[in-house]
């Protein structure tokens, strides 16, 4: 019984690793994929702008601010 069992895991174990099998655009080499690209870049845009935020955010620029900073550095 356990043969078959293990025969059987291998068997499905194969068949995922196949299915999975993805071609990399940028190495052009094969690689397991387990979701899909659209998925992944479905993610990435999801998760762009709280990743921003976790580092600080956007620089946003203030007129005024810089304006001050120059004139305070040309002095």
């Amino acid at each position: 019984m356990l043969p078959l069992l293990r025969k059987t895991l291998l068997l499905l174990l194969s068949c995922f690793l196949l299915y999975g099998c993805a071609v990399n655009p940028v190495t052009g080499k094969n690689e397991l994929a387990l979701i899909s690209e659209s998925q992944e870049i479905s993610m990435g845009r999801e998760n762009y702008v709280p990743s921003r935020q976790m580092q600080g955010g956007d620089y946003t620029v203030n007129p005024e601010l810089s304006a001050y900073v120059n004139e305070i550095g040309m002095k």
